[in-house]
Formats: structure tokens, C-alpha cells, sequence
């Protein structure tokens, strides 16, 4: 089943003095279902990092360059979940394992997802955090409005079952 071009994923990266909302306009992949279930199934998503987009046109090029994503370099993103199991916290349905791959570092990451499994459509809603120095990237921003570790990352993929 493929991710419908709808789907989004968006992030909120933070600072001393404030943050900063962006994502990427150009998401695909792919759900396979596990004997017509989620749990045992699999999950693979490909990030286009030269769509990125932020609230600041100028931070959206300083995000392109070596100092954040290399996107030149690192072209895409992709996570292939290695686990998808019934039950979380925080009231989601899910907890998805799988291995991230950004800017040239692969790490497994776990997060809270709800998975709703509709005759028409499945869709995946999350809000997570990831480190963004588990990815090699380690630009700490001005002296005096340093970079959070921590970023936000906001799911919300939508899978057409045809």
C-alpha cells in the first residue's frame, strides 16, 4: 500500500529565544499489512530532503546546507520500521521500532504512534522527539540563542487501501 502524497511530516525545532515549525513538502512509501494486520507489518518511508520547508525563508536554506541536513549530499531520508507492536503509552495504539537513516547515520529509534486500520484507509498520527546529534547534526547556533538537542517530530501519513 503506498503513502498517500497527502501525508506530512513536519518538525519543531527549538531554541533559547524560541522555535522554529518546518517539514517536507515530498514524503513516499509503503505499508504491508501482516496477515491484513498492522502489527507484523512493515513501514517504510522516504524523505525528499531537498523539499524541506520552514516558517523562515532563510532558515529553510541554512537548514539545506552542511551546517544541518547536507542535502546535496545527503539527498534522502528513509526509515523501514523493524517492529510494529499493539500498545503504548500516552493513549496512541502503537509502538513503532525501525531504523532511521538521516545525513548519512542510521540509528533504531522507538516511538507512540496511533494506527487506525479503516476499510478505506490506514493512517499513522504521531508526535515524538528525536536527537538530532544521534545524526551528525551538531550545529549549536548563536552563543546567545543555542539550539535545542531535542526536535519534534510530527506524523500524520495516510495510506489509501484501494
Amino acid at each position: 500500500l503506498a503513502i498517500s502524497p497527502e501525508s506530512t511530516i513536519e518538525f519543531v525545532g527549538s531554541k533559547v529565544t524560541g522555535k522554529h515549525e518546518g517539514g517536507f513538502k515530498k514524503i513516499s512509501g509503503s505499508v504491508e499489512l501482516h496477515n491484513g494486520k498492522i502489527e507484523g507489518g512493515r513501514v517504510t518511508v522516504d524523505i525528499d530532503m531537498k523539499s524541506i520547508w520552514s516558517d523562515a525563508e532563510k532558515l529553510t536554506g541554512h537548514l539545506m546546507s552542511k551546517d544541518f541536513f547536507e542535502v546535496d549530499k545527503y539527498p534522502k531520508s528513509t526509515f523501514v520500521s523493524t517492529e510494529v507492536k499493539a500498545g503504548a503509552s500516552g493513549g496512541a495504539t502503537h509502538t513503532v521500532t525501525g531504523n532511521l537513516t538521516m545525513h548519512g547515520k542510521t540509528k533504531s529509534i522507538t516511538f507512540p504512534a496511533t494506527i487506525k486500520l479503516a476499510a478505506d484507509e490506514l493512517t499513522v498520527k504521531s508526535e515524538f522527539s528525536i536527537n538530532r546529534k544521534d545524526f551528525a547534526i551538531v550545529y549549536a547556533g548563536k552563543p546567545d540563542d543555542l539550539i535545542r538537542d531535542e526536535v519534534l517530530i510530527k506524523l500524520d501519513l495516510k495510506v489509501p487501501r484501494s
